[in-house]
């Protein structure tokens, strides 16, 4: 009989099934050699890790995601900072230049 090459191809996709598992009949774990069952353990782990590592990715993208709003947040912080700090000198600066005005006053009084 010719082998069809898409028959080959799903057959090589499934796992190893049981000769006696039909759709009427399923084969039990009791049937099922260590190898038969070591072949289904090692698929059901596959199939469980690859959503545990798409959700173990989304966690660290949503992370990354909170990382980065925060560090924006922190720039924008330290700008607004930086400009309070810049008008607080100044107006310290202004604030020293009154006063002197005022002592060189008060001394102008007091010599009078």
């Amino acid at each position: 009989m010719p082998s069809d090459g898409a028959s080959d191809d799903v057959k090589a996709s499934t796992p190893d099934i049981h000769p006696s598992d039909t759709p009427i009949h399923r084969a039990t774990i009791l049937q099922m050699t260590v190898d038969e069952l070591d072949t289904m353990l090692i698929a059901m782990r596959e199939r469980r890790m690859t959503q545990v590592n798409k959700l173990e990715a989304l966690a660290k993208v949503r992370a990354d995601d909170s990382i980065l709003s925060i560090y924006i947040k922190l720039e924008k912080s330290i700008a607004r900072s930086r400009k309070l700090l810049a008008a607080a000198l100044a107006a310290e600066g202004k604030l020293e230049v009154e006063l002197r005005k005022a002592r060189l006053l008060a001394v102008e009084c007091s010599t009078q």
